[in-house]
């Protein structure tokens, strides 16, 4: 069922795909890999609560996922949730001091935070000699 649901993402036959995830998770409610499916599911669908929903479920069982924490923290900055953006992106950072993604994404939130001292240092890490042209 796992591997006929990946198929049918992958064939982005969406529907019938959460179907099987759905399926594994009544079975196996803690199964990490088929909440990672799902959620990409949910996102594919732009079902982004739902697709927090499983992101949680699935930092419960591992909380030093790195990709449930920056995919999670995405979902939060583009629907505006900054603070727990930001949270998201400084669990990762600890985990990953040097990913470059996570520092972007951080350094976006704070600048939609209006931090632009904090943006400011996370795109010089990034980019030394472009962060202030970020900034304008």
């Amino acid at each position: 069922m796992k591997l006929r649901g990946e198929t049918y993402l992958k064939l982005e036959k969406y529907n019938e795909a959460l179907t099987d995830f759905n399926k594994l998770l009544e079975l196996e409610p803690n199964d990490y890999l088929a909440l990672e499916l799902r959620e990409e599911t949910y996102q594919n669908l732009e079902k982004y609560n739902e697709a927090l929903t499983d992101f949680n479920k699935l930092l419960e069982i591992r909380p030093d996922h790195v990709l449930a924490l920056r995919l999670r923290g995405e979902i939060n900055l583009k629907s505006k949730k900054y603070n727990e953006a930001l949270t998201d992106f400084n669990k990762l950072l600890k985990l990953e001091p040097n990913n470059y993604l996570a520092l972007r994404l951080r350094g976006e939130t704070y600048f939609e935070l209006e931090k632009y001292n904090e943006a400011s240092i996370d795109f010089m890490k990034i980019e030394p000699d472009n962060a202030m042209l970020r900034l304008h």
